[in-house]
Parts: C-alpha cells; sequence; structure tokens
C-alpha cells in the first residue's frame, strides 16, 4: 500500500505538472521566431562585467560591436579586477573592427561591503552609461561570455517597444558539448522553467517574477523607478531579484528606498553621522544592523524595524522634494504612502544567441549549482528538507517504483510507477530537443534529479561552513 500511494501521488504530481504548472515544459516562447519590427529604434548602452575574460572577449565583444542595429548602440565594458589583460584586449577587438568610439572600457574600483562583484561593476557601468550622450532609453545587462545573434539587440528592443515592456530577458543557449554538459545543463534549464514558468513570468497578473542574467534589457526609467541596481546589490541570483523588483515594484516604495540609501551610508562610514542633521537622527532611531539587508536573491527589500514616528519622519523628508500635493499627503500621518507601480516583463529562450562558458567536468557544474542553490530555499532547513523530500517522491519513486513493482511482481505498482516516469520523460522533451539531443535523455531525468538534489544539500553544507558562494576567485558570505 505504501509503494502504491507513493506512485499514485507521484502520477498525480506529474498530471498537475503537465497540466496546470504554466504549460512550463513546452520550451517554446522563442523570440528568435518573433517578425516584429519598429520604425523608430532608440538609443541603447550595452553594460558588461569582466572579470578574466580575455580568452572570449575576442568572439563575444566582436558580436556585440556587429549587431544589426539600426539606432545608436554603444557599449560599457568594466574590467572588474582582471588579471588576464582583459581590459587591452576588449580594446583591440574594437579597434580591429574600427569601433574604437563605440566602446568604453573602464576599471573597476575596490568591491564595498555588501555589494557581490558583478553586481558592483554592474553598478559602475550603468553610473558610467547614464553621463553618456545621447541618453540611452535602455540598458543591455549582459556577460562577457555571451555571443549574441547579430540581431539579437534589435529582436530585444521590438519586442519591449511594442510590447510596452519595462524588462526584456533571454535564457541563452548554454553551452551542452561535453558528456556531464549533456546530462545536467538541459535538466537546468528544465528546473528553472518549472519553478518560474515563463508563460506566469510575463503573465502582468501573477506575481512570478525571473530574469536570465546573461541577457537583461531593462528601460532606465524602470530601474531608476526601483531604486536602481544596488536593490540587488547583495543578491546571489540577482537577476531574479531584479526581475522581481521591476515586477512587483517592492523596492520602488519611497520609504524603502529611503532605508536602502541610508543603509548604503552607513556601510561606507558606520561610526560618523550624516552630514544632515535630520537624517542623522534618522540613522539613530532606525539603529541599522549590519545583518539588515535581506540576501535571499527573492526579496531584497530592506526589512527594517521602523517605529511609526520615523515612517512619519522619513516619508515627510521625502515629500520636500515631490510635487506640493504628494507633500501634503505625505505629511498626513494617516496617509499610507501609496503602491508603487508594477512593470511588465517578458522572458524567454534563444537558440540563436549562447553562451560560450564552458563545464567540461562535474566538478565545475557543481561548483555553479552549490553557489545559489540553497539561496534558492532562503537558506531554510526545513525548505531544504521539503525539497528533498519533493525530488525524491517527484522523480525517483517513479523509476524505484518499476523495479519494487517487478521485483515483488505487483502490476498496479510497476504500471503506476512507469505512467509516472513516461509523464516525466515526456515533459522533458522538448527540452532534450531544444537542445538537439537524443530523445533517450529524457529517461535520464530521475538520475539528473538525484544529482542536482546532492549538490543542493552540499550547498546547505558549504553554507553552514561559512564558506559561502565563491565565483571567479570571490568567496560571498550568505546571511540568512
Amino acid at each position: 500500500m505504501i509503494g502504491l500511494t507513493l506512485t499514485l501521488l507521484s502520477l498525480v504530481i506529474w498530471l498537475y505538472l503537465l497540466g496546470f504548472r504554466g504549460q512550463f515544459w513546452l520550451s517554446d516562447l522563442i523570440l528568435d521566431n518573433s517578425t516584429t519590427e519598429i520604425e523608430d529604434f532608440p538609443p541603447i548602452c550595452a553594460v558588461i562585467p569582466a572579470r578574466n575574460e580575455a580568452e572570449l572577449l575576442p568572439v563575444t565583444l566582436k558580436s556585440l560591436l556587429s549587431q544589426n542595429y539600426p539606432g545608436f548602440f554603444q557599449i560599457v565594458l568594466v574590467d572588474d579586477g582582471s588579471t588576464d589583460n582583459t581590459a587591452n584586449i576588449a580594446k583591440n577587438v574594437a579597434q580591429e573592427l574600427n569601433k574604437t568610439e563605440q566602446l568604453q572600457v573602464i576599471s573597476g574600483k575596490p568591491l564595498p561591503p555588501s555589494w557581490t562583484g558583478k553586481l558592483w561593476a554592474m553598478q559602475q557601468g550603468i553610473e558610467y552609461a547614464s553621463n553618456l550622450q545621447p541618453a540611452s532609453k535602455y540598458l543591455l545587462l549582459t556577460d562577457a561570455d555571451i555571443v549574441h545573434d547579430a540581431n539579437n539587440l534589435r529582436r530585444l528592443v521590438a519586442q519591449a517597444e511594442t510590447e510596452n515592456l519595462d524588462l526584456v530577458s533571454l535564457m541563452v543557449r548554454l553551452r551542452c558539448e561535453s558528456f556531464w554538459e549533456k546530462l545536467l545543463i538541459p535538466a537546468f534549464i528544465f528546473f528553472f522553467e518549472k519553478l518560474y514558468p515563463f508563460r506566469w513570468v510575463n503573465n502582468p497578473q501573477k506575481s512570478t517574477a525571473a530574469a536570465a542574467g546573461g541577457c537583461i534589457l531593462i528601460r532606465q526609467e524602470s530601474l531608476t523607478r526601483i531604486g536602481g541596481i544596488q536593490v540587488v546589490r547583495n543578491a546571489l541570483i540577482d537577476d531574479c531579484a531584479l526581475a522581481k523588483a521591476v515586477k512587483l515594484g517592492n523596492s520602488g516604495n519611497p520609504l524603502q528606498v529611503a532605508t536602502n540609501n541610508l543603509a548604503d551610508s552607513q556601510v561606507k562610514n558606520e561610526q560618523q553621522s550624516l552630514q544632515n542633521d535630520d537624517f542623522s537622527v534618522a540613522n539613530t532611531q532606525l539603529n541599522i544592523p549590519n545583518n539588515a539587508l535581506d540576501n535571499s536573491g527573492y526579496s531584497q527589500a530592506v526589512n527594517l524595524d521602523i517605529s511609526e514616528n520615523n515612517k512619519q519622519f522619513l516619508t515627510k523628508n521625502l515629500a520636500d522634494s515631490q510635487p506640493k500635493k504628494e507633500q501634503q499627503t505625505s505629511q498626513n500621518p494617516q496617509s499610507p504612502i501609496p503602491n508603487p507601480p508594477q512593470g511588465k516583463i517578458w522572458l524567454g529562450l534563444t537558440k540563436k544567441t549562447a553562451s560560450l562558458r564552458a563545464y567540461t567536468s562535474l566538478n565545475s557544474i557543481w561548483s555553479m549549482v552549490i553557489r545559489t542553490a540553497f539561496t534558492q530555499l532562503n537558506y531554510s532547513i526545513w525548505l531544504l528538507v521539503g525539497t528533498v523530500f519533493g525530488m525524491t517522491l517527484i522523480y525517483l519513486v517513479p523509476p524505484l517504483g518499476v523495479i519494487w513493482g517487478i521485483i515483488t511482481k505487483n502490476e498496479l505498482v510497476t504500471i503506476t510507477a512507469f505512467l509516472a516516469w513516461l509523464l516525466m520523460s515526456i515533459a522533458y522533451f522538448p527540452t532534450i530537443r531544444f537542445y538537439r539531443l537524443s530523445s533517450l535523455w529524457a529517461f535520464s531525468l530521475p538520475i539528473i534529479a538525484f544529482l542536482y538534489t546532492i549538490m543542493t544539500i552540499d550547498s546547505a553544507r558549504c553554507h553552514w561552513q561559512g564558506r559561502g558562494g565563491g565565483w571567479k576567485g570571490r568567496i560571498y558570505p550568505q546571511s540568512e
């Protein structure tokens, strides 16, 4: 009875996933298929954080400099403490293409507290881009390992303009050549799509928000509205945190932006008061702790214990720079701060824009996953236990049920478990087809899920040992 109950439950879950989970498994939202065109192409600036990317830049940077984009397009590359001559390689690429004026290479400043390296580099690039002329309507946030299709920027902007979107993001095609890449990379995309069904992400009525950091087009005014890239400054899963801030507007709350700024000031100079006497008083009253920022990757708003008097105080100071009508509203202690406007986002796939980052060994993929796996669970041991149980029930019970049913000659258990395994394979098949692999790989999902479950447990172990998430030679402490 236990075996039958578990296999039946697994079968029911797969019926739900295929029928009611936003059709995540279809993998059919592909921007390459779009034929949308627009008449006026606004100015764009791409921001590329680059740390030791000299090997890939001759290909990836060339693809950006060669974009078939009718509008004004410039690139800011931030050399984030590279030791491999990244900056000079980038300049040489632009010189070979006779496009030195289109590329600006700046040297990154030392990493301050409460920032991750990539986001700090992006922040510097965004600040630099804001002073360029003509002013860019959109920013393209991309990685140094991404090779862009010649029409990628054109399609991104057309999608944003025609749909009036604040953010457009593409899950680029990941490298899938070695055995371990074929085994684990398509499943990585599959699990991401299941966690964040793209149709739900793209639905303004749904709270689901996600983006893929390798390729994000965002409106300048939308980024400003949410408080800038600093609202996700210490997030390891920065792409999804940014998408959430844009779509849900949580960080666009004026009070939260103010407390963010206060927290930044205290990080920069913990022992000194702010020059403005009023805000010095507010800072003392807020008593911001060092770990006040939520580092979960999903909730990037500052969760501070602010008294009602402090809320009124901050609201009053914010109102001084607003129109008179808003000032009168905010000075009224009974008037709530209005809800920030929500943004529209779109997330899809692409076959033509791809990542060149190689994961040739199990260890390289393992390191990538454990960097953020426990972050996905908000560093909760209970969510970890639930995840392990859920992964076991959904992915491991069907094949184990088939084996157990055959051994015990229990036909009902065997059939039920086989049907669950079959539905699992059907769900995984479109992803396998997207990566042009043999259909037989679709039946390997149970062993893949087992490996990812072990990686998640190992991610929690690293967190408990205080090792945090390591990337590009840096170790970031993870705080709950």
